[in-house]
């Protein structure tokens, strides 16, 4: 089963979340380097206000920075990335707006400038799943963790088997998020280690998402990038106060298990 998409038919990414926060508190999420780190990426650095700049990373080889082109306090906050090394590259918009509902905040995603080509079809459907997840840990984030210092545990690897192999490796029986019986939202799973959650997303084949009560409401997310023969696999655990000896055995374990993948 799989979320409903949040691309219009320009192909631009469309999403919103109502979150129990103040406009406040979510733009600060939004727009300060250690507040992003507690829900999107490894590391974050903002040069803040129109004409600064936002740099993201989850890791060597997927990380960038863009200007800021939109910075309206608790309201809009807007960045365009580029290629850097390809002049003609298409430039591509992430927007933010908050706005207030009662005592919470309703924020809206819009990431704009692509066609609908079907060119961008595989890799729009990876970006729809993966800010579905992130827009979800931002909620949870503030909902359940406000102010608490994310650890990840991570890998992210490059495949050489089939797709369909490595989905299977990962949802089965002694798979690195091993899922009892299908695979959908609110079945169960247990991951590598022993910890289990349930899924909340999935979008088969791409993304695997879900929480995880045994670890102090953790989040994980896995998901099987865009590519052709090859891709890379990606494995993201969000976990909050779970001590360093914890976070440090969930990711030799971790990396253990994408050994043998």
């Amino acid at each position: 089963m799989s979320p409903p998409s949040g691309r219009d038919r320009s192909g631009d990414i469309r999403l919103e979340v109502e979150i129990e926060a103040p406009v406040e508190t979510v733009w600060k999420a939004l727009s300060e380097a250690e507040e992003l780190r507690r829900w999107f990426p490894l590391n974050a650095r903002v040069e803040p206000g129109k004409g600064g700049s936002i740099w993201l990373s989850w890791g060597p080889g997927v990380e960038g920075e863009a200007p800021i082109e939109v910075w309206d306090e608790n309201r809009h906050l807007r960045w365009v990335e580029r290629d850097p090394g390809d002049p003609s590259s298409v430039p591509v918009a992430v927007d933010f707006t908050i706005e207030a509902r009662g005592g919470n905040a309703v924020v809206r995603l819009v990431q704009s400038g692509f066609s609908a080509d079907a060119d961008w079809s595989e890799y729009l459907d990876t970006l729809d799943s993966g800010w579905k997840y992130f827009l979800r840990n931002l909620k949870h984030y503030l909902e359940h963790h406000r102010g608490t210092p994310r650890r990840m545990v991570w890998s992210r690897r490059k495949m050489d088997r089939s797709r369909h192999q490595v989905w299977r490796a990962v949802t089965g029986s002694d798979g690195l998020m091993a899922v009892e019986g299908p695979v959908a939202v609110g079945a169960g799973f247990q991951l590598w280690s022993g910890p289990s959650g349930i899924i909340d997303q999935v979008t088969d084949g791409v993304h695997l998402a879900g929480g995880i009560p045994d670890l102090n409401d953790g989040l994980i997310l896995i998901e099987l990038e865009p590519g052709a023969p090859s891709f890379h696999l990606g494995v993201w655990l969000s976990t909050y106060g779970l001590d360093e000896g914890g976070v440090a055995h969930l990711q030799t374990t971790l990396d253990e298990a994408m050994d043998g993948l």
